[in-house]
């Protein structure tokens, strides 16, 4: 069976996903705008902190169901 490489990118991908907000339990949008807020911070995070990777201690994966 010959595996596309984009599988072999996306299931790279989701088995280490980036640590930025973006990919956080705690922030509940897909895409940064200024009024979303973390939960776990109770304010909306800095926009650099919703692209960069490794910006915050607390990330949590997100659940995917």
């Amino acid at each position: 069976m010959v595996k596309l490489r984009s599988v072999n990118d996306w299931r790279a991908a989701m088995a280490n996903p980036p640590r930025c907000c973006l990919s956080c339990r705690h922030y509940l949008v897909d895409e940064w705008t200024p009024t979303a807020e973390c939960v776990t911070h109770k304010a909306p995070p800095p926009r650099e902190w919703a692209e960069e990777e490794n910006t915050c201690e607390e990330w949590q994966e997100l659940v995917p169901f």
